[in-house]
C-alpha cells in the first residue's frame, strides 16, 4: 500500500492534535467540530492514512467523517498504544507527542491493522447502551462499597440512590432487548446463544450484536480480538508467564468472565472442566479465563453454523481436552 503521508491524531472532547509521520514533532490543532474536521480532512493530499486511539466516544466524528471521505482511518487500542510506548521509551506524555506516538506506530503496523468500517445506527446505539450499562453498574458498586459505614440515620437515603441505579441498569437492560427483537437475525442469533451455559440475555445480545459485525474469519481471530488471547513474555531461553492480551473491548471480556463463573456452577460439563484446569495448576482466575475462552469459541461456532449448543457431544470435547 501506498500512501503519502500517516497521520496520527490524539483526540479529547474539544480538539483533535495531529501530527505527520513524516514531520516530527510538527503537529496541528483543530477544534473537534464537523465543519473544522471536514475542512481538515478535504484539504489533505491524496492517499492519507489516518491512525486514531480508541476514546470513549470522542473519536466518532473524526473516523466516521473520514470513512464518508474515502480517508482509510484506523481506530487503535490504547493498551497497544501503551505497550509501543514503553517499546520507544517515551517518557513524557503530552497531547502532540501522543499524536506523533500514533502516527510513528501506524508507520510500522498499519499492515496488520484493520481499516474501521463504521458501525450501523442500530450497532452504535446497542454498544452505546452496553457502554452506559457498565458504567452505572460500575457507579452502584463504587457507591455501595465507599459508604459502608455511612451513619444509620443517612442509609435510607444511600438505599434509595443505590435503588435508583438498579432502575438505570434494568432500564437500559430493557432497551437492549427491545432493540434485539427488532433485527430477526440477531435476534435469532442471540435466542442460539442464550443455549449455552452461563449465557444469559445481555451476555447473548451482547455477542449477536459483535460477532455480525466483525466478521471474523476463524475462532482464534475473535479471541484475538477481544483480547482473551495469551502473550507470550519470553526473552532467551526464559520463558515468562503467558497473559491475556486484553485488546478490545473490555465490557465483552467482562461479560465472557462472568459467564464463564455462571457456567462453571450450573452446568455440569463446565464444572468438570473447571475442576481439571484447577487440577493442572492454574490458578481460579486463570481458569475462568480458560472457560471463558472456550466458550467463545463454541460462540463462534454457533454463529457461523446456525446450531445450538449440546451438552452432551460438549462434554465430550471438554472431557478429552482434560
Amino acid at each position: 500500500m501506498q500512501s503519502n503521508s500517516f497521520l496520527g491524531v490524539d483526540v479529547s472532547k474539544t480538539e483533535l492534535v495531529i501530527a505527520d509521520a513524516a514531520a516530527p514533532r510538527q503537529t496541528i490543532r483543530i477544534a473537534n467540530r464537523k465543519r473544522p474536521v471536514r475542512k481538515w480532512l478535504r484539504a489533505l493530499p491524496s492517499g492519507p492514512v489516518i491512525g486514531v486511539e480508541s476514546t470513549g466516544s470522542f473519536h466518532e466524528l473524526l473516523v466516521d467523517l473520514a470513512h464518508q471521505q474515502g480517508v482509510t482511518v484506523y481506530l487503535i487500542n490504547p493498551r497497544a498504544l501503551f505497550h509501543y510506548s514503553q517499546a520507544v521509551n517515551r517518557g513524557r506524555k503530552t497531547d502532540p507527542l501522543d499524536a506523533d506516538l500514533i502516527a510513528r506506530y501506524l508507520v510500522s503496523e498499519y499492515e496488520r491493522l484493520r481499516p474501521y468500517v463504521p458501525p450501523t445506527p442500530e450497532e452504535r446505539t446497542l454498544f452505546r447502551l452496553y457502554r452506559q450499562r457498565a458504567q452505572v453498574v460500575r457507579k452502584k458498586v463504587d457507591l455501595g462499597q465507599s459508604l459502608r459505614e455511612l451513619d444509620a440515620v443517612c442509609r435510607p437515603a444511600l438505599e434509595t440512590a443505590l435503588a435508583g441505579l438498579q432502575q438505570l441498569v434494568e432500564a437500559l437492560e430493557q432497551r437492549i432487548k427491545q432493540l434485539i427483537s427488532q433485527d430477526a437475525e440477531r435476534a435469532a442469533l442471540a435466542k442460539r446463544l442464550r443455549t449455552m451455559p452461563g449465557f444469559g440475555p445481555l451476555t447473548s445480545a451482547h455477542l449477536a450484536v459483535l460477532l455480525p459485525r466483525l466478521r471474523p474469519h476463524s475462532a482464534d481471530a475473535v479471541v484475538g480480538y477481544l483480547g482473551l488471547d495469551l502473550q507470550p513474555r519470553d526473552s532467551g531461553q526464559k520463558l515468562g508467564l503467558r497473559r491475556l492480551s486484553k485488546q478490545g473491548p473490555s465490557e465483552s471480556r467482562r461479560l465472557l468472565y462472568l459467564a464463564a463463573q455462571t457456567a462453571t456452577r450450573t452446568s455440569p460439563e463446565w464444572q468438570a472442566y473447571y475442576a481439571a484446569c484447577l487440577k493442572k495448576g492454574r490458578a481460579p482466575t486463570e481458569a475462568i479465563n480458560i472457560v471463558a475462552r472456550r466458550l467463545l469459541r463454541i460462540a463462534y461456532a454457533l454463529y457461523r453454523q446456525g446450531t445450538v449448543y449440546e451438552a452432551e457431544y460438549q462434554r465430550k470435547i471438554l472431557a478429552s481436552a482434560t
